[in-house]
């Protein structure tokens, strides 16, 4: 099964047909394939999402703190380009959106080519794994 996302929400091809997941938002477009959108954060502490997988870029020392645009369920990968975008760790996960990484009050420095991945749980984004190529 391939697992796709697309106009009409979350769903399987079983036998060339699409499936749709039911409780997933049907307004939410995310873009698999070769494009890499890359998000530019300036004097920012929130971006929207606009793929399930996204590089982030920092035009100087950023601090982001939360992370719209997510769907139940949803997994985010977002692969940096500097080490000027840092992901702030709100342990508490008390404003929408915000970010719960490992670790108590361990935020998030990018890194050339490093990868955090996160799981929306609904209300917040928790941290499911790092990679620091």
């Amino acid at each position: 099964n391939v697992v796709l996302i697309a106009e009409s929400g979350l769903g399987t091809t079983v036998g060339g047909s699409l499936r749709t997941l039911a409780g997933l938002r049907s307004d939410t477009t995310f873009v698999y394939g070769s494009d890499r959108p890359t998000i530019t954060v300036d004097a920012a502490t929130t971006f929207a999402l606009t793929a399930s997988y996204l590089i982030v870029a920092c035009t100087g020392p950023e601090t982001i703190n939360t992370i719209t645009g997510g769907a139940t369920g949803m997994i985010l990968t977002i692969e940096n380009t500097d080490t000027d975008c840092t992901i702030a760790d709100d342990d508490d996960a008390t404003a929408a959106n915000a970010v719960d990484l490992t670790g108590t009050a361990t935020n998030d420095v990018g890194a050339v080519n490093k990868t955090i991945q996160l799981l929306y749980n609904g209300t917040f984004w928790l941290q499911t794994g790092e990679s620091d190529n």
